[in-house]
């Protein structure tokens, strides 16, 4: 047997089970896999390397996919829940409540941290990501983004426990709107 989530298991279970850990691929390790495998740019890779959380399966199936739209349009989500517009947060919960299932709400916000983390790092790294800044230059306070971090983190959890979709992002994306503008 197999698992990613060792506490969604029955103890009983888990106590006649052998645990093994895989630790998670280093981003600089997935970085170089996917230069040699692919024809990409070095900027594209070392952003799919930070997404792909330690993964290369997840790292090559972003290739693949359309990893620039998607990144686009969580850009543009993170721009509608910090548009101090509460009706179109609200239609914004509801939309993606909708559209998708589980699990792609859970990578949705995955992908959320991601980007904030990478947000934070490029910041406060160099100046030689300028573009990036531009991006999103409507957070005028980095300093809160690790406080939007943990209130996703926290949001994640619940998607397991099988909490309400659209109650879980209603009240997710008004906490970190209510963040964004204190």
């Amino acid at each position: 047997m197999t698992t990613a989530f060792i506490k969604n298991i029955l103890p009983t279970i888990v106590s006649r089970c052998q645990s093994i850990k895989f630790p998670v691929i280093p981003e600089n390790e997935i970085f170089e896999a996917i230069k040699k495998k692919k024809d990409i740019s070095s900027e594209k890779a070392k952003m799919i390397a930070e997404y792909s959380l330690g993964s290369y399966k997840r790292a090559l199936e972003l290739i693949d996919e359309e990893f620039d739209e998607k990144r686009k349009q969580l850009k543009s989500i993170i721009k509608r829940i910090f548009s101090n517009q509460k009706v179109e947060i609200l239609n914004l919960s509801e939309e993606l409540a909708g559209e998708k299932d589980r699990g792609a709400i859970k990578e949705l916000l995955k992908n959320m941290v991601i980007e904030l983390k990478t947000l934070i790092k490029n910041v406060t790294i160099s100046e030689e990501t300028e573009k990036d800044k531009d991006k999103y230059k409507f957070i005028k306070n980095i300093d809160i983004i690790p406080d939007m971090i943990t209130e996703i983190e926290k949001s994640i959890d619940l998607i397991d426990k099988n909490v309400y979709l659209n109650f879980l992002l209603k009240v997710l994306f008004f906490r970190l709107n209510s963040k964004f503008y204190l």
